[in-house]
């Protein structure tokens, strides 16, 4: 019998990173004199890869600028990262080890580039648990399916054995793109309201998808 894979989003949905996020963003953009987003606008972004949240945020930008924002933004995110280390959410490290003691394929699937994934990977000291990450310098944007297929492809997992696991619309809508099961989590970037119209179930906390995706690997 083939193993489930698990594909995780990182921001919002592992790792309690929003705050970092946020605030980096809107320092970036009083750095370089450009309309500060709201909390709220910020959160609206979270997953897509940085060149894709500088348009939604700011508009039409030149190749000097869109790069002058995400040398901005890895630097302040570096600075409060270095100072306030962001955690994974209570129960996450719980939930992964048991995942793989049942023999599940883990993977993530996320916005960060790779480099800042590997690291926050080493931080959280989770990178053994995984079996293949993607991010988002490494293929197109969310809600592009293209990460799901690398990762599919890497680990020769059929994708009805798959399901992907996020806190943004962009995941779901990847996950649907694919043709991938998935599970929405609302406590992290964006709220219920926006996850539910994909037609995949949304949990509430760590332990309900804790039930979920054992109910899942045991289908």
């Amino acid at each position: 019998m083939q193993r489930k894979l698990v594909v995780f989003d990182w921001d919002g949905t592992l790792m309690d990173s929003l705050h970092s996020i946020v605030k980096a963003m809107q320092a970036c953009a009083r750095e370089l004199n450009l309309r500060e987003p709201s909390d709220e606008q910020v959160k609206s972004i979270i997953g897509l890869s940085l060149s894709k949240a500088n348009t939604v945020l700011f508009g039409a930008l030149s190749k000097a600028a869109d790069e002058a924002l995400i040398e901005s933004y890895k630097r302040h995110y570096l600075s409060i990262e270095t100072s306030n280390p962001s955690q994974l959410y209570p129960g996450i490290r719980d939930l992964l080890e048991m995942l793989v003691e049942r023999g599940c394929l883990l993977a993530v699937a996320t916005g960060k580039g790779h480099n800042g994934l590997d690291r926050v990977m080493r931080q959280s000291q989770t990178l053994h648990l995984f079996n293949a990450h993607r991010g988002a310098d490494q293929a197109r944007s969310k809600p592009d399916p293209l990460m799901l297929t690398q990762i599919l492809d890497q680990l020769e997992c059929d994708v009805e054995q798959a399901i992907m696991v996020g806190d943004a619309s962009f995941d779901l809508e990847m996950a649907r793109n694919k043709g991938m099961h998935a599970i929405g989590v609302s406590y992290g970037a964006q709220d219920k309201q926006s996850l539910e119209g994909f037609a995949y179930p949304i949990v509430d906390s760590v332990e309900e998808l804790r039930q979920t995706l054992t109910a899942f690997i045991e289908s």
